[in-house]
């Protein structure tokens, strides 16, 4: 089974491994397919209010580098 996981909430200053580790210690990372959140604001954010950036530009780098996917980020990594 693999899982889509929200990064709403997650302060941007705060390292994904420790979201992860604080928050989905239960969920294998070989079963995390992807990471759904903002790196800036967008008009694809359902309607909701737009606080604050979820995936610093590191996080992404991080989740790519540990296999997992980004899913509506906003920003072209390069």
């Amino acid at each position: 089974m693999e899982f889509t996981i929200s990064s709403r909430g997650k302060p941007a200053a705060l390292p994904i491994q420790r979201f992860i580790k604080d928050n989905y210690d239960h969920i294998p990372l070989e079963q995390i397919d992807s990471f759904f959140g903002f790196t800036e604001a967008s008009a694809l954010y359902g309607g909701r209010y737009f606080a604050a950036t979820e995936l610093s530009r590191y996080d992404v780098r991080s989740l790519y580098r540990m296999n997992i996917n980004v899913r509506l980020r906003t920003v072209t990594e390069q």
